[in-house]
């Protein structure tokens, strides 16, 4: 949390006026402060994600509504975002077409993550998550080549390892 504190630190000190929500557990309570301070715009870091304040943005707050970097996606609901901040890496130009809001993308950035941090438990080694050609995975893994392998799309953070054990007990289970 030390490195988070950090960030949280810096972002609060280059801007203007810096407000928590977090501590506010009533939509409405939240949306009166933001709509009492006249923000202008309203950025989401969370998405569908932990802590998420989509009860919030459904209010339309703001005049201008923005997910900025926080999550790398879609909320899928046309009118609650205006604007969906990324990077040429994760949101290429051709994802626009996938997404209702209107994706603006950064220039020399990257949408960056903690999992190498966050997600010890998961022993993704250097970090980076790769995806590998599936004849290359299964041959890793002793998978046979007209096998098949089940795959998990999921957010990292769900994927504990209290999880892990009931997924595998299952496969286990039904694939003996």
């Amino acid at each position: 949390m030390e490195e988070r504190n950090e960030w949280r630190t810096k972002i609060a000190s280059s801007v203007d006026k810096f407000i928590d929500l977090g501590d506010k557990s009533e939509a409405n309570e939240s949306v009166e402060l933001i709509l009492s301070e006249g923000v202008d715009i309203l950025l989401d870091l969370n998405g569908h994600s932990k802590g998420a304040r989509l009860d919030v943005l459904h209010r339309e707050p703001s005049p201008v509504r923005a997910l900025f970097l926080g999550y790398a996606g879609s909320l899928g609901k046309e009118g609650v975002l205006h604007y969906l901040t990324g990077d040429v890496v994760c949101s290429t130009p051709a994802y626009a077409k996938n997404v209702v809001e209107r994706l603006s993308l950064l220039p020399h950035s990257y949408h960056c993550n903690g999992h190498k941090e966050n997600y010890r438990h998961l022993k993704l080694g250097s970090g980076a998550l790769m995806m590998n050609p599936s004849k290359q995975l299964a041959k890793r893994h002793g998978i046979p080549q007209d096998g098949f392998l089940l795959s998990c799309f999921n957010q990292l953070s769900k994927l504990t390892p209290s999880f892990y054990r009931v997924w595998t007990a299952l496969l286990r289970s039904h694939l003996s």
